[in-house]
């Protein structure tokens, strides 16, 4: 990469300069290592549900714990570990935080017009049962002149019944919007989750034998395998994704 940009009179950046030279020609026949090194970020859902609040919004979750230092190549007599190409992860939160005003603003404004409406549905059933009665039955008018003697009529508890039905409907709209709130509570999760957490790569001479040895560190010991480069290739990239211990595969592409 650095003879590339050399040749095209492009400035080579400081991190690519200090970077040792390779020990033999890329042009004579060489194998590209490209590792996808562990598991990258992923959005995970915060909510929040209660009889008064539903709200969802999705947060960062990382997996560094499963990302591996490097991976050691041996290619013949030379042995490299990987350098770090991309971080994922990093480009992931990036991306996260460039979004994260316009994602609050979405989950506030969608919060308070599903609150709102569940509000004005309950307040509205119980204001309309109560004022009309329960059903909308009314009492039959009166005639003829009021009576002249007897104890003046009472008000304020005629209609207990009536306020308690439009009570108990008014509860009902209440939970049926609870739970409506609730089933759509969900924030928007998602993510690339298939990218690792960081590319990494290495490049070899050709071997004599055709055997690529890779090689993960471990506490137990080192997990290896091998991967094998057709004959009739003059060079090739290999491929390798680790997400864990126990998912350790490669791939190679001869050309």
């Amino acid at each position: 990469m650095r003879e590339v940009l050399r040749r095209d009179g492009q400035e080579v950046p400081q991190g690519m300069a200090a970077l040792p030279e390779l020990g033999f020609q890329p042009e004579g026949g060489s194998v590209l290592v490209v590792f996808a090194n562990g598991r990258g970020a992923s959005l995970k859902q915060l909510a929040i549900d209660s009889p008064l609040l539903h709200a969802a919004i999705p947060v960062p979750e990382l997996y560094g714990q499963s990302v591996f230092p490097s991976l050691s190549v041996t290619a013949g007599a030379v042995t490299c570990a990987t350098e770090d190409l991309a971080d994922m992860d990093g480009m992931a939160l990036w991306e996260y935080r460039l979004g994260y005003v316009q994602m609050m603003t979405r989950t506030v404004i969608s919060t308070v017009i599903k609150e709102g409406l569940s509000v004005a549905a309950t307040a509205g059933t119980y204001g309309a049962l109560k004022d009309n009665g329960h059903g909308g039955r009314r009492p039959p008018p009166r005639h003829g002149p009021p009576p002249r003697h007897g104890p003046p009529p009472r008000h304020g508890h005629h209609h207990s019944g009536d306020d308690g039905a439009a009570l108990l409907a008014a509860g009902l709209v209440w939970a049926a919007t609870d739970i409506y709130r609730s089933a759509v509570n969900i924030a928007d999760t998602r993510m690339w989750e298939t990218l690792p957490s960081k590319y990494q790569v290495a490049l070899v001479p050709m071997p004599a034998d055709r055997i690529v040895r890779l090689s993960l560190p471990s506490q137990g010991g080192a997990v290896e395998t091998e991967a094998r480069i057709p004959e009739n290739a003059e060079s090739a990239i290999i491929y390798v994704n680790a997400t864990g211990y126990g998912a350790f595969r490669h791939m190679v592409f001869p050309k």
